[in-house]
């Protein structure tokens, strides 16, 4: 939790064993936020592009779709960073999927982590989910500038961008797929 760059580098190098695997410790994660989220009713919509204005179109449901299960976006967004990571971080010496051995880690510890402030902001009534997915997210850019070169700055903010990327990809990714599904429903 605390070290995760080193965690994932020992995973990768070392011993696989020890650790569960990622793809199923990211499902299982988000699992778990879906779960809690659903019968506790803490609010969902940390990415809440049904705001915007997208009118009745296919892209509106799309956007209101991701808007309220980001438990599952979540398991897709992991791997729209990683994309962009390793294009930021293309001279490392990482392939793409190791980078997404990283990003399933910390991406499941980010959906523990709102499960956690769910639970907590449920229970006293004080709306913490709103601030605490600043901090989930800075925790998945430290964990890819640790991961990377701890060292420099420079590898953090590459992380942060990598992470703000990723969300630009998967919304772009959702514009396209709603215009292309709104030429079939005409």
């Amino acid at each position: 939790l605390l070290h995760p760059g080193a965690s994932v580098r020992r995973f990768l190098h070392e011993d696989r064993d020890r650790m569960t695997k990622p793809a199923s410790f990211l499902i299982v994660c988000s699992l778990v936020y879906i779960l809690a989220q659903r019968l506790l009713g803490f609010d969902d919509g940390y990415l809440n592009y049904a705001a915007l204005d997208w009118g009745s179109s296919a892209t509106a449901a799309i956007m209101a779709w991701i808007s309220t299960n980001y438990g599952l976006v979540n398991i897709l967004l992991a791997n729209a960073i990683a994309l962009c990571t390793k294009g930021l971080f293309r001279r490392s010496r990482y392939n793409l999927f190791e980078v997404c051995v990283l990003l399933y880690y910390a991406m499941g510890i980010q959906m523990l982590l709102l499960t956690l402030l769910g639970i907590a902001e449920r229970v006293t009534g004080v709306g913490v989910v709103d601030v605490g997915i600043n901090f989930a997210i800075l925790y998945v850019c430290w964990a890819i500038g640790q991961f990377f070169d701890e060292r420099k700055k420079r590898s953090y903010f590459k992380a942060f961008l990598s992470y703000m990327l990723g969300l630009l990809l998967i919304l772009l990714a959702a514009v396209v797929l709603g215009a292309i599904a709104g030429v079939f429903t005409r």
